[in-house]
């Protein structure tokens, strides 16, 4: 038969680990807090519709589309221009969530012929410079009853590749 420790060994004991773990959970924090107080802040960027534009108005984004990107923020609008119709798009996903990898996964030319059109061609990685950013985009272009749409598809992660780096492979 095994003998338990004396209820005041059995107290310490307990104190002992607890005390462990908040002094372990406090030097991590610190650790890491210490060690990452040089880190750049993370350049972050979002849209803005043309608000000169005609016929500019805000659309939902499809709710299978929702459901399959899971992102935290998504925007959509439609407008007039040059005797085009255009459409935009911005998702953004929160640090830390596994969703990124669907938007990884999810480019124009997975999702376009799904819908019915017929990719023509894919451009190289074009390097576009806004506001001091330098964002990686992606030229598509489709076939949809006889007519030509073309998609320009950019991911950005917001933060940098490396020290002084502003851009995504």
């Amino acid at each position: 038969m095994v003998k338990l420790p004396s209820p005041p060994f059995r107290s310490a004991l307990a104190f002992s680990l607890g005390a462990w773990l908040v002094l372990t959970e406090v030097g991590v924090e610190g650790w890491y807090r210490w060690h990452e107080r040089s880190i750049p802040a993370q350049p972050q960027w979002t849209v803005q519709w043309p608000q000169d534009a005609p016929g500019l108005k805000e659309v939902p984004i499809a709710e299978k589309a929702a459901q399959y990107l899971r992102y935290d923020e998504g925007r959509s609008a439609t407008w007039l221009g040059d005797g085009h119709r255009w459409q935009a798009m911005f998702f953004r996903w929160d640090p830390g969530r596994i969703a990124p990898y669907l938007a990884k996964t999810h480019t124009p030319a997975a999702c376009l012929p799904a819908a019915g059109k017929t990719l023509e061609t894919i451009s190289d990685l074009q390097i576009i410079s806004v506001a001091g950013l330098n964002l990686p985009f992606r030229t598509y272009a489709y076939r949809e009853n006889g007519r030509s749409v073309y998609v320009w598809y950019c991911l950005w992660e917001d933060r940098p590749m490396s020290k002084g780096s502003n851009r995504n492979p």
